[in-house]
């Protein structure tokens, strides 16, 4: 398999959740009070952290939680 496929077939394959940000820059956390729930993907935050584009990102109080984690915690889709 060349370098590029291998490459390739990496960025695809199936993101598997279990991912936490805690947010503890006063900017990000104030955005997080007026964006709870918000999808934040790909997204740049206050402080200027780049949130991934791989898996699906929401707000939830002072976390940044992807939705496949919510959903093995025992959260409702949001």
């Amino acid at each position: 398999m060349s370098k590029n496929m291998s490459k390739n077939k990496q960025q695809h394959q199936k993101h598997t959740g279990n991912y936490i940000i805690r947010l503890n820059q006063p900017d990000d956390i104030a955005f997080s009070n007026i964006a709870q729930n918000a999808i934040v993907t790909g997204a740049t935050l206050p402080s200027g952290f780049k949130v991934s584009n791989t898996g699906n990102w929401v707000i939830k109080n002072d976390f940044i939680v992807d939705k496949e984690t919510l959903s093995k915690l025992g959260f409702k889709e949001v």
